[in-house]
């Protein structure tokens, strides 16, 4: 259950994005905890309020005690917020109005689906709450419409006019394509920026994705959660979207007011390439550590992966600099230097387990040799057999 609270990974030059991501978000329900373990521009504490998965009311009332920040700097030490379907009825008064402050101080907030829920004890909670107002959805409209949730199915339009490349660079890879379930009904409030619109649930195009910039900060609200499937496979099993997790970055990005990379490509394959890497040196140092058990070792293949290590790591800061083309560049360096200190391990082993192999063919040898003399000498020469004596009747 730990690991449904803090996923803090190692920090390098200071420029991870701080998160705090409450809500649903233990991972049998979403990919939230999954996308930003592998994120490096992300530091993130997942604080539970909402049951669901492996979390229930118990957990999160002890979770929220525990683990929520504990003070409005502690809160506010954080650039971005996640609020994916909260409860907010587990937050106290006093937290809400810390996360709320943070906003108006400058921190990116980001609420899925539109914090709306067709329980009306949670859409309720949430537009009694003061953070409510930070964020570009009209939810009272929405209530006055009818309710929040649209018919099943739907398709999304990207607006081609908005100032950032926050969508855009995705409509040639297909986002226009991908099937959405389940969309909630967004009124933007007065000032608010579109960045796509849905169509499919409602019975005209209604706002899908809508940002604004509130005092200090910058929010936004989507009409869907993470978990279904035009973004990830949890909720049945399948998507169209193989991007979920670059869409969300660049989400994030905007957000917390960094450079949106328009080359969405190189991101995605940059990232790619960091947990490949870490898979192959993996299994590269399981290899040498094998072969060492064999006596073979070779000082300079110590040398070429603590090199190997140094070039991953400069690949990693220039990434979290968002210099993503030269960091490419240095993981395709990386790979090929990987592939090179792969072959020489492979050698090294393969030499050892020959001397391995030539030891255990002379010790058969052997012991089919000293076999075969003895079974020639007793069973063909006869060399000790000897003439059972006979007795003279008496």
């Amino acid at each position: 259950m730990a690991l449904l609270l803090a996923f803090a990974p190692e920090i390098c030059m200071g420029q991870r994005i701080r998160s705090l991501v409450t809500g649903q978000v233990d991972p049998d329900s979403n990919p939230l905890m999954k996308w930003f373990g592998e994120e490096p521009l992300v530091e993130a504490l997942f604080v539970p309020t909402r049951p669901g998965g492996l979390v229930d009311t118990d957990d999160i009332k002890r979770f929220v005690r525990i683990y929520f920040p504990r003070s409005y700097e502690a809160v506010r030490s954080y650039e971005f917020i996640l609020l994916n379907s909260p409860v907010m009825y587990h937050l106290s008064e006093k937290q809400i109005a810390w996360m709320y402050d943070a906003v108006r101080e400058g921190a990116g907030g980001l609420s899925a689906p539109a914090c709306m829920s067709v329980y009306p004890d949670i859409h309720d909670a949430w537009v009694a709450s003061k953070l409510s107002l930070a964020f570009p959805n009209d939810c009272p409209a929405v209530l006055a419409a009818g309710g929040p949730m649209g018919k099943v199915n739907f398709r999304i339009i990207v607006n081609r006019d908005f100032p950032e490349p926050v969508l855009t660079p995705f409509i040639p890879l297909g986002i226009e394509t991908f099937v959405g379930y389940k969309a909630y009904l967004i009124i933007p409030k007065d000032g608010v920026a579109t960045l796509a619109w849905q169509i499919g649930s409602f019975d005209s195009q209604v706002p899908y994705m809508v940002t604004w910039d509130y005092e200090k900060g910058r929010t936004m609200t989507i009409g869907d959660s993470f978990g279904l499937q035009f973004w990830s496979a949890y909720a049945h099993g399948y998507t169209q979207n193989p991007y979920g997790l670059d869409i969300l970055m660049n989400m994030v990005l905007y957000l917390t007011k960094r450079k949106v990379p328009s080359d969405v490509m190189t991101y995605h394959k940059v990232r790619m390439s960091f947990a490949k890497f870490r898979t192959r040196m993996s299994l590269l140092l399981t290899v040498a550590e094998f072969a060492e058990m064999f006596g073979a070792s070779d000082s300079r293949i110590e040398k070429l992966i603590s090199d190997l290590e140094a070039k991953f790591s400069e690949a990693k800061e220039l990434y979290l600099m968002q210099e993503f083309q030269e960091s490419n560049e240095l993981m395709k360096s990386a790979f090929d230097d990987l592939g090179e200190v792969e072959n020489m391990i492979i050698r090294l082993k393969e030499r050892a387990l020959m001397w391995v192999h030539v030891v255990e063919w002379l010790v058969t040898t052997a012991t089919l040799l000293v076999c075969g003399v003895v079974l020639w000498s007793f069973m063909v020469r006869k060399r000790l057999y000897r003439t059972v004596g006979t007795t003279t009747a008496i």
